[in-house]
């Protein structure tokens, strides 16, 4: 019999593109995050969730002002995604 335990911490693999090169990143479900060490989804604690608010929101308004850039990067790396057959 399957346990809730075993469904929650279940890891998924995603093929997604880092430097122009296919790479495999681990998924895992809400709450959760991958511990490369440990090799499995662990749960995240309210205190570094907290921390990790603060900062995207700081990092959020940085976004903000540099977003130009990152459109014509972003439509350049789409061009060679294309390339790819992605």
């Amino acid at each position: 019999m399957i346990k809730l335990k075993d469904l929650l911490a279940e890891l998924e693999w995603k093929i997604v593109i880092r430097k122009g090169k296919k790479k495999r990143k681990a998924v895992c479900p809400d709450g959760y995050k991958f511990v490369p060490g440990k090799k499995k989804c662990v749960f995240i604690p309210g205190s570094e969730k907290m921390k990790k608010a603060r900062t995207s929101k700081k990092a959020a308004k940085k976004r903000a002002i540099k977003m130009t850039r990152i459109l014509k990067k972003r439509a350049k790396s789409m061009k060679k995604r294309k390339n790819l057959g992605k």
